[in-house]
């Protein structure tokens, strides 16, 4: 098995289960370390890194860029026609 640290392992948990995350973190808050709570916040920031989008979620992104655009540019156009 291949060692990693601890604050990954910590931050894949926490990427994985968003209810256990708000509750340590509730915890933590609570108990009032705030080297703990340095930890904490670092781990949290860790799991909220962006992921790769997957080729389905680009192509629904450039959809939705797309959509606006147009809307953008029909919307120019009837105000310059106001």
């Amino acid at each position: 098995m291949k060692d990693r640290h601890h604050d990954d392992a910590m931050a894949e948990v926490y990427r994985n289960d968003p209810e256990l995350a708000a509750a340590v973190l509730a915890a933590v808050e609570a108990d009032g370390d705030p080297a703990e709570l340095a930890i904490v916040r670092r781990q949290l920031a860790m799991a909220a890194s962006p992921r790769p989008l997957t080729p389905a979620e680009i192509e629904a992104l450039r959809q939705d860029m797309g959509q606006a655009i147009e809307w953008a540019r029909a919307e120019l156009a009837r105000r310059r026609n106001q």
